[in-house]
């Protein structure tokens, strides 16, 4: 399981015990505070056989020192759903966890490594022990996924997708609430699992150029000028506009950058809004629709079913 210890001082941060099954058919939580001069890691784990989830929350001003220790083989998937974290000190090259991007690891067994962590970020961390590939996928699947995983290919962070922050905030609703089975874990982790897969498949041979720091930093921009704009959004041109790009480098750019097109973002920024204020009950989905940009509610009723599949009059409460 996974020990976390800091590297000067020798203070465990974190140690997940082995896992043992509990009689009321709940996954093992446990939770662990960690404060470190002006550093905060907040770690929740979740357990079940060959499983683990840790929900992480990270602020690190200055780089501190991590000692990290896994004792068994396992393929890690690695969700960044807020903020940022710079990793330096790994064996192949320092690398960023970007917002709303993920990655996926393999490990081998006895796995270790001392990484210093800077930066302030809410992650979501899946581990699936042992050689899982060979039990789901069959051996062409295993062949494309373990190309795509090899050598520094995983370091390319992919878009967390609204069907992944569904299951996410899902899992994480119901730990807190103490409504969380161990079955219905286990089908959200595989579904997680075979969501991130299918991406990664999808992922073409041929690596586009790398996008230049400053068009990045106007592609983060158009992101965040969305995000505010969910009631009247920009058009494409307009949008592309009042960043400095042109309407081709846009689209380009944010398809290379985040593997999404300029308006699937915006559908996943409304869907993530409406989800939020569904869950918490206090909004009918008439008010929802017009915050989210829609005039018509059944419009946005059509577009809520096509992106998850139930209408959001069914949206449980949390």
């Amino acid at each position: 399981m996974l020990t976390i210890t800091h590297s000067i001082s020798a203070d465990t941060i974190f140690n997940a015990s082995p896992y043992q099954m509990q009689g009321n058919n709940e996954p093992v939580i446990t939770l662990r505070e960690s404060k470190l001069g002006g550093s905060v890691i907040n770690i929740k784990a979740m357990q079940i056989a060959d499983v683990s989830a840790f929900s992480i929350e990270v602020d690190i001003e200055d780089e501190i020192p991590l000692d990290m220790q896994l004792g068994e083989a396992a393929l890690i998937m690695c969700f960044t759903l807020s903020g940022s974290l710079t990793i330096s000190g790994h064996i192949r090259g320092s690398f960023s966890l970007r917002e709303r991007s993920h990655f996926v690891f393999p490990t081998a067994e006895g796995s270790g490594a001392t990484l210093g962590i800077s930066g302030k970020a809410k992650l979501f961390v899946a581990c699936f022990y042992g050689d899982v590939l060979p039990k789901l996928f069959s051996s062409g699947e295993q062949q494309v996924l373990r190309s795509r995983l090899s050598g520094n290919a995983w370091r390319a962070g992919r878009q967390v997708t609204l069907p992944m922050t569904d299951i996410i905030t899902t899992l994480l609703q119901r730990a807190d609430n103490n409504s969380l089975h161990q079955l219905f874990m286990a089908a959200k982790m595989l579904e997680l699992l075979f969501i991130s897969m299918e991406q990664l498949k999808q992922v073409g041979t041929e690596q586009p150029s790398p996008i230049k720091t400053k068009d990045l930093e106007k592609l983060e921009q158009a992101k965040l000028i969305i995000k505010q704009n969910l009631r009247q959004p920009y058009s494409l041109i307009e949008l592309a506009h009042k960043v400095g790009l042109n309407d081709f480098k846009l689209k380009k750019g944010f398809r290379e950058a985040y593997g999404n097109t300029v308006f699937g973002y915006l559908l996943d920024v409304r869907m993530r809004r409406a989800v939020a204020m569904l869950s918490s009950g206090n909004y009918k989905v008439s008010e929802v629709a017009h915050e989210v940009g829609y005039k018509n509610a059944h419009h946005f009723s059509d577009a809520f079913k096509r992106k998850l599949g139930y209408l959001p009059s069914k949206h449980p409460v949390v």
